[in-house]
């Protein structure tokens, strides 16, 4: 088995980290693992992220120089982020502050398809327009993200909501490659390590760095599909076309209707297989309308080119809840009592299948998004979990699965960001 210490101890380098080590230090050792080291922040989609100024950024090109890394993180008593593609959309989702370093996963940029098995291989550093694009050489396509520079790592580990939607992108992984607290480097699939295949579909940065995925692949399709701008007028038509395709969706889904109300305007993308899609509210309240025939990787190509996705202060925050036309427009009027005529901030919604979250009802996703720092969205966020409509889960397996592979909870220690499990949970069983 592979020991990060063991092998520090080995080349030396852990002469340069004994227990009273400066944390300025910390970022010298790494560098004499032969890693690349840099005291520049990275871009980041939400600019929260920026702000803050690790000690260093390292930039490790292979998995036992992560190892080596964690045990060095491990003696320093030091906390680290870890960037793929910095698309997350809060503050300390994936930086953090000095005396913590951020790991960049930059390196990790090869992809190989494999003609006989159509999987493709590729590394956590890179983006889904890089996988798309790779991909156009052999008229394949992935089930992947809906915009082109979200990185492939953290959209994974999160489940990853793709188009169709009728399952999670991660339905699509076959193999994980990455490195666990202990420096092992393990490749788990559902024929080894099942536990931690299961704990990886939602997992987080909770078991480990994934460097590495290989998915299956299917042949390049068109879709109708585009970005409609409606006036304020058509919230409820929208919305109740909305939840029509949250009550009747099934394993087959062929439509996409995803929606956000942005103070004085409803913003909406549309993608379907088959038929041109009907409209969803009166031709009176539309604005703008790019729907066509295209193949779907020019679609994600437009969403990426939205005003919505160009980086800023960012701030985003998730509830999935049963579809209810009256809640959402009661939300929608919190939101106006809450924040006025100010811009810079919406709520949008996407319906997903049910049988994605082991329930009976299709539930609806809620995605509450500020770009302006001075909207404490949270409220907004605060209040509807009061309103009992949230949809929570089970995550007694998952703890199990933490325990096993990371029974020191070495990543809830040292790894700061991301989508962590809750402790209470961890120390109240009976709650689950």
């Amino acid at each position: 088995m592979y020991n990060h210490q063991r092998s520090l101890y080995a080349t030396g380098i852990l002469l340069l980290a004994l227990p009273c080590i400066l944390a300025t230090n910390c970022c010298s050792a790494i560098s004499e693992l032969g890693v690349d080291v840099s005291e520049q922040q990275l871009a980041y989609f939400s600019l929260h992220q920026t702000a803050l100024k690790p000690l260093c950024v390292v930039e490790p090109s292979t998995s036992i120089e992560i190892a080596q890394i964690f045990g060095l993180t491990d003696i320093c008593n030091l906390k680290f982020a870890v960037r793929g593609g910095g698309h997350m959309a809060w503050g300390g989702a994936s930086s953090v502050d000095a005396p913590g370093f951020t790991i960049d996963l930059g390196n990790f940029r090869d992809v190989e398809y494999d003609l006989e098995t159509e999987l493709v291989t590729f590394g956590a550093g890179l983006r889904w327009g890089d996988v798309y694009d790779y991909l156009l050489t052999y008229n394949r396509t992935i089930r992947g993200g809906r915009a082109m520079d979200v990185g492939v790592g953290g959209f994974l580990l999160g489940g990853g909501i793709s188009f169709p939607g009728d399952a999670f992108s991660n339905s699509a992984v076959r193999l994980y490659k990455m490195i666990v607290a202990s420096g092992d480097v393990l490749l788990v699939s559902e024929d080894s390590h099942a536990d931690l295949y299961w704990a990886l579909k939602m997992g987080g940065s909770n078991f480990g760095i994934v460097v590495e995925f290989t998915m299956t692949t299917r042949p390049n399709f068109n879709v109708w599909g585009g970005i409609q701008l409606y006036k304020i007028e058509a919230l409820s038509a929208v919305i109740g076309a909305q939840v029509e395709l949250a009550v009747n969706l099934g394993h087959d889904v062929k439509d996409y209707v995803g929606m956000a109300f942005l103070g004085n305007m409803v913003w909406v993308n549309r993608i379907r297989i088959g038929d041109l899609p009907e409209e969803i509210a009166s031709p009176e309240y539309l604005v703008s309308d790019t729907i066509r025939a295209r193949p779907i990787h020019d679609m994600y190509k437009e969403l990426t080119g939205d005003p919505l996705a160009q980086p800023a202060y960012h701030e985003w925050h998730t509830l999935s809840i049963t579809p209810d036309s009256a809640f959402v427009m009661h939300l929608f009027d919190k939101a106006k009592e809450m924040f006025g005529s100010k811009e810079g901030w919406g709520v949008a919604l996407q319906p997903l299948p049910g049988h994605l979250f082991n329930g009976n009802n299709e539930p609806v996703l809620m995605l509450f998004m500020s770009s302006d720092p001075d909207i404490p969205m949270r409220n907004l966020v605060d209040w509807t979990e009061k309103q009992d409509v949230y949809r929570g889960t089970d995550l007694k397996r998952f703890w199990e699965t933490k325990r096993k592979y990371d029974p020191l909870n070495f990543f809830g220690q040292h790894w700061a960001g991301g989508f962590k499990l809750p402790s209470r949970l961890q120390r109240d069983e009976s709650e689950l």
